[in-house]
């Protein structure tokens, strides 16, 4: 799996212009468990072609 160097600066931006939408605390922790549920379907997935060579891409037929 190939890795992508992030840019810091376009990520800032991007966490700024998420919590420009926050206004109350439902808000926020709708923001949460959203983003929590991305990290840990993207770690999940990383997990799956990683250590077991699964990848979703090249198995649907």
């Amino acid at each position: 799996m190939a890795t992508t160097k992030t840019d810091l600066s376009t990520t800032a931006a991007g966490i700024a212009d998420l919590l420009n939408g926050v206004k109350n605390m439902d808000d926020y922790q709708s923001l949460m468990k959203d983003l929590f549920k991305r990290v840990a379907e993207r770690a999940l997935a990383a997990e799956m072609t990683q250590h077991l060579g699964y990848d979703k891409q090249c198995c649907h037929r």
